[in-house]
């Protein structure tokens, strides 16, 4: 039987459009990646009744109860309350909820006073959660089979606490399945399953029980939670032989960035950036990572044709001639940055992410992506839909899969 797991997002400022809730999607993904699925996302505002009705309808129809928020200092904060009266529990003092804050206090230099915010007081017969990045302890209890489980709405809280101290409490006591993940690129899910491969669906559910996600910045990542542990060589070879192999980027579940380091450090090359338009992203993107600097010696962001001139060496007759955004100007750039950087492989970024600049032969959307390696260079334009915004990332994530085609190709 699959487990059913609802995550109840506690807070009227989410529901009032002041904050975004960025908890549901983490967990939703992260849940996938590790064998299970979400079954329901509610947000709820912070009101008594509301809350006591949707704990006991969710404890009743689900096998585990995840809340985040409500575990504050503050009034609105209720959802110790509400679980005592959900669960008949009486509010009191755990001397293993005390050791915790303590602790939370002690490594952010602070002195607690308990009358405060009584983060020691929680519901008798439930275990207080350790919170490796904040002060709240969470709450756990299993009862009838069932586990309920809260935590503090703060995103880097949540996640943390999630990853660290209540998964394993989930793994331990169910079968984890195994899941494999088969990211692609450039191709929806329209043309994915009715043109390019019309059984794709059907063969893979011979494996196991595949799920689709399209991601935003293109491509879509095929999830499947395996029937038989051993076969994922099997569902390889399958790949391979498959109409859809050209658009599999990865067998995995590493993000473009992450894969791209782990690929150049196994064949012990350095890469770089040359950007304009991005202002960055590249950069920032793979600096995300961290270890980053294994491999990546930089980017330099000339946003000016000064810039371009002055610090790249782009001829000032390229400029001229072809304009900011053409192959000839991003090659160029390419070797400058490969040159001043001193890497075995450089990418660059020129376009036009607007909403003004756009030009009849060259409209907004407009980006030249350059490169330049120890044996070649070279270039190509692209043209992409978009906000300004959106153009960036898009204009970005070409950048990255051009970087790992070299680095694939090297």
């Amino acid at each position: 039987m699959q487990d059913m797991i609802e995550l109840i997002i506690i807070g009227s400022e989410i529901l009032s459009g002041d904050t975004n809730d960025t908890n549901g999607p983490w967990l939703a993904c992260y849940l996938k990646k590790m064998g299970f699925s979400l079954s329901k996302a509610t947000i709820i505002p912070d009101k008594p009744d509301i809350l006591k009705e949707v704990f006991r309808r969710s404890f009743k129809e689900n096998n585990i109860v995840i809340t985040c928020g409500g575990l504050g200092p503050t009034k609105d904060d209720l959802t110790k309350e509400i679980i005592s009266e959900v669960f008949d529990a009486i509010i009191s003092e755990s001397d293993d909820a005390k050791k915790i804050v303590q602790t939370n206090y002690e490594r952010l230099g602070k002195e607690w006073v308990p009358e405060h915010n009584f983060y020691h007081r929680i519901p008798k017969g439930f275990e207080p959660v350790s919170n490796p990045t904040g002060l709240a302890p969470g709450l756990f209890i299993e009862k009838n089979g069932k586990m309920f489980m809260s935590l503090p709405g703060v995103p880097s809280e949540f996640r943390n606490m999630f990853q660290k101290e209540l998964f394993k409490k989930i793994k331990k006591e169910k079968a984890v399945p195994q899941t494999i993940m088969i990211r692609t690129r450039n191709i929806s899910e329209e043309i994915m399953f009715n043109k390019v491969s019309p059984t794709l669906w059907k063969d893979l559910s011979k494996f196991g029980n595949p799920s689709s996600l399209p991601r935003t910045l293109g491509g879509i990542d095929i999830v499947l939670t395996m029937n038989d542990q051993n076969s994922s060589n099997d569902l390889k070879s399958y790949i391979q032989s498959s109409p859809i192999k050209k658009h599999v980027w990865q067998i995995g579940n590493k993000s473009l960035p992450e894969y791209i380091l782990d690929i150049s450090r196994k064949k012990g090359l350095t890469i770089a950036f040359a950007e304009s338009c991005t202002g960055g992203l590249l950069s920032s993107r793979i600096t995300d990572i961290p270890g980053s600097s294994d491999c990546f010696k930089g980017t330099i962001v000339s946003y000016s044709n000064e810039a371009k001139i002055n610090v790249l060496g782009v001829k000032e007759d390229t400029l001229k001639n072809f304009g900011a955004v053409s192959i000839q100007t991003a090659e160029e750039m390419a070797k400058g940055a490969k040159n001043i950087l001193n890497a075995d492989i450089c990418v660059s970024i020129t376009g036009i992410a607007g909403p003004d600049g756009g030009t009849e032969e060259k409209p907004v959307g407009t980006v030249g992506i350059g490169f330049a390696t120890s044996a070649k260079s070279g270039g190509e334009i692209k043209l992409f839909r978009g906000n300004r915004k959106e153009l960036k990332g898009r204009f970005s994530q070409a950048g990255l899969f051009l970087m790992l085609d070299l680095l694939m190709n090297d």
